[in-house]
Order: structure tokens, then sequence, then C-alpha cells
């Protein structure tokens, strides 16, 4: 049998030279809206992801995968099959695109539409070759020969139904905020991070109760921490505290070899003042040797939102609190107060949710 590659149209190999001009271009699409040099209307879409990665991540990912195929399709002719079911479920995919903008998002994106329209054009210039090669099989095994023809008219609408179903269980909307508050929680955990025991101590800035406790959750929790994870959660019961949470999360964030005795520090001044300045905050972890470094907006946001959810989450009344999950079995417990929060109980807890 004579060997065509499919990307051949005709022997000026015209088909080779559309597609590799499509492939670029497609790279080309992708590369503008990754550097979000799109029209307005294409920032609605950015919001968007593919099983959590972005289009773009995705549009590199396929236009690559397409430039290798393409670029040895002339010496290994079966790649060119490889390209077409490749552009066949992009056009599935890129169909489930445009549901998302006609009914989620409710604008279109020029590059989205042209990156669909060139897709499309791929899959027909593509495809044209795959039935110009098939000209030239041999017919003296017709059953194969059948057989093989069947398979190549029935694939590439298969991909395409694959392209738009996969798409339509992955494509979901991007919350930048849960991104960083997930972000948030990963930098703030104490302790063993692979312990499948987790420990969030609630207190608040203004309460009296959880200042009584300080002393033990100093001496204490450092033990607790070597083989569990530890979070502490600012839990709003005085509104005082909102001011302290800036920079407790930044003594958490940045500083959390020297974290217990920044702590301590953040504590005393809270006993003098419901409103903490940062000049107050810079000296005092001056005097223990730390450069306090001010966090920005949307990591104190993400933070304070952060905290928030984890009361909801856990129905917190009152402060002290201390819950202990085991995050494999969803199991947990909960100590309240003083007489409740000590190690016995603690040690108790943990224990028994590992048992389970």
């Amino acid at each position: 049998m004579k060997k065509l590659s499919l990307s051949l149209l005709g022997p000026l190999e015209n088909g080779y030279l559309i597609l590799s001009g499509i492939i670029a271009a497609g790279l080309i699409l992708t590369l503008i809206s990754f550097l979000r040099l799109c029209s307005e209307e294409c920032s609605a879409g950015h919001n968007y992801r593919l099983f959590g990665v972005t289009f773009e991540a995705v549009g590199f990912v396929f236009f690559g995968m397409l430039a290798v195929t393409h670029s040895f399709a002339k010496k290994y002719s079966f790649l060119g099959f490889i390209q077409l079911l490749l552009f066949a479920g992009a056009i599935g995919a890129e169909g489930m695109f445009i549901v998302v903008q006609k009914y989620e998002i409710g604008t279109w994106c020029p590059v989205c539409l042209t990156i669909a329209s060139i897709v499309l054009i791929g899959a027909i210039v593509q495809g044209y070759a795959y039935t110009k090669q098939n000209q030239y099989m041999t017919r003296s095994d017709n059953q194969r020969k059948n057989m093989q023809t069947i398979w190549n008219r029935v694939a590439p609408f298969a991909a395409i139904g694959v392209g738009f179903v996969v798409t339509f269980f992955g494509v979901t909307k991007h919350d930048a905020l849960q991104a960083a508050q997930e972000a948030i929680k990963d930098k703030i955990a104490f302790g063993n991070i692979k312990s499948d025991i987790e420990i969030y101590l609630f207190t608040d800035w203004a309460c009296p109760a959880c200042r009584k406790l300080e002393p033990t959750v100093e001496k204490l929790v450092p033990e607790i921490m070597q083989n569990n994870q530890f979070f502490f959660v600012d839990h709003v019961i005085h509104p005082e505290t909102l001011n302290f949470i800036p920079y407790n999360l930044s003594f958490m964030l940045n500083n959390k070899s020297e974290y217990f005795r920044l702590r301590h520090m953040l504590g005393e001044i809270s006993k003098e003042t419901s409103t903490p300045t940062e000049d107050q905050i810079t000296k005092g972890a001056a005097k223990l040797g730390v450069t306090f470094r001010e966090l920005n907006y949307s990591d104190v946001a993400a933070g304070t939102k952060y905290f928030k959810s984890l009361g909801e989450k856990f129905k917190i009344r009152g402060t002290p609190t201390m819950v202990l999950i085991n995050k494999d079995t969803k199991k947990g417990k909960k100590l309240t107060g003083n007489d409740e929060i000590n190690k016995e109980n603690i040690i108790k807890s943990i224990n028994a949710l590992k048992a389970n």
C-alpha cells in the first residue's frame, strides 16, 4: 500500500501548510488569552476551569500536542489520524464552551470563538486530507478495508461526543476567594500536615476566658502539634478581634518559628487596646527580633472569610472552643471552655478519633 500522510492535500502539500498555520494561530490566540490581551468580554471566561485547570493551560497542551504530531505526520502516517481525533474531540469541547458562554457567562469572547472556528477549520482540513488518502488505499483486502473504513468514520464522531461529555462534567466556575481560602489553610497549618487529625482552636482576642487559657496553649500545643495538624482560628465574638486578625495572620504566615512568642506579645497588646496600630505591632515584633510584614488586603480578606466559614461549619457559639476532626472518617469531637480544654481530654479525644 502506498504510504501517504493524512496531512497532505495533493502533491503541493497545501493541507499540511494550512494545518501548520492553524496550529500556530491556535498557540498565538492561547497566548493572547493567557496574557489577558483580549477584550473585556473575555474576562468572565477567565473565571472558569476545566477540572481545575485554566483554559489557557489546556489550550497550550492541546495545540502543543497537535504541533508535535503534525511535525512527524509525514514520517508516521497514523499520526495524521491522531490529529483528526484531537481536532474532533476539541470540536466537542468547544461546543460545550460555547454553551457555557451563551447560558452561563452571557457574553461572547472573540478570542474563544476564533479558537473554536480554527479548530473546526482544522478538523475539516484534516478530515478532507484523510478522505483523499483513502482514495489511494489498495483494494486487495476488502474486508479489512471495510472494517477500517467504518472505524475511521465512527471514531471522529465518537471523539466529538467524548470531548463534549468530558467538558460538560469538567467545566466549573473558579471561585477566586475559595481558592485563596484553601491556600490560606495550607499556609497557616501548624504541626504534622500529613496527620489525619486536624485540631482547630477558636479564640477571641477580647475574650477573658481565652486569655486565661493562653498559658495552657503555650505549654500544651507545641507537644500536640508534633503528631497532629493544628490551626489557630480567630473567631469573632467581640468586634475588636477583627482589628487583630491582620497581624495574627501575618505572624502565622510569615513567622511560624516565632509564632508563640508573637502570639503572646499580641495578647498583651490586646489587654492594653482594642485598636492596635501597625507601629505598636512593629515595635513589639522588633523586640523579639522579628520584622513585621503587612499582608495585602486579599490575604486578609481570604483569612477572615476562612475563619468565619470554619465557625459556621463547626457551629461555634462561644470561645474558647477546640474542635478535633479525623479528616478521613469525618468524625469529630468538640471541647468547650477552660474546664474541657486540657491535656487529658485532648489526648483522649485524639486517641478515640484515631481508633475510629
